[in-house]
């Protein structure tokens, strides 16, 4: 959904639940972390340079694949940590969606930064290298939002509890 959609649908009720990387929704918007995430790299098998690790100084020769999803701030932090004065690191390619970025990534010499526990769920289905990044790069709050008005509403609290369960059990990549 885009924030628009969510600063309309969290109060009417057309929306109860949202998560994933949320900005902020205004101050009536209710949140709880889920999980955090944190960003890790991702090649191909048999990259002519990456050969499971990275240095910082590889970074800057290699063509890299950004995500920026609307509405997050994913690709200023990859971006800002790719062009700090010691990395100076080549966009090659912005994309809308992290979905896409592991295919591409899987198919040319370009690298990425991506979440790592969706580098975790298509690395083995793509033949792709997951490698922690040489470089600091920030990570995020995975949450979930609702509206104040729906805050003691019997079927949004039974909803929350069951994100709640879901994430509790899920064997997540720790970031």
């Amino acid at each position: 959904q885009s924030l628009p959609e969510l600063q309309a649908g969290l109060p009417s009720g057309d929306i109860d639940l949202a998560a994933g990387f949320l900005p902020a929704l205004g101050k009536q918007v209710r949140r709880t972390r889920l999980f955090h995430e944190r960003f890790i790299y991702i090649a191909r098998q048999g990259h002519p340079i990456v050969q499971g690790r990275l240095s910082r100084e590889q970074l800057h020769d290699l063509a890299h694949v950004v995500a920026s999803p609307p509405g997050t701030r994913h690709a200023s932090h990859v971006e800002r940590a790719l062009a700090s004065p010691l990395v100076q690191a080549r966009v090659a390619l912005r994309v809308r969606s992290f979905l896409c970025v592991a295919p591409i990534v899987s198919q040319t010499d370009l690298v990425a930064a991506v979440p790592s526990n969706l580098a975790a769920l298509m690395a083995p289905a793509l033949n792709l290298q997951i490698i922690d990044p040489p470089i600091q790069i920030e990570g995020f709050d995975v949450t979930m939002a609702w509206h104040d008005r729906f805050q003691r509403d019997p079927a949004s609290e039974w909803l929350r509890e069951q994100f709640l369960a879901l994430f509790k059990d899920l064997d997540l990549v720790k970031g």
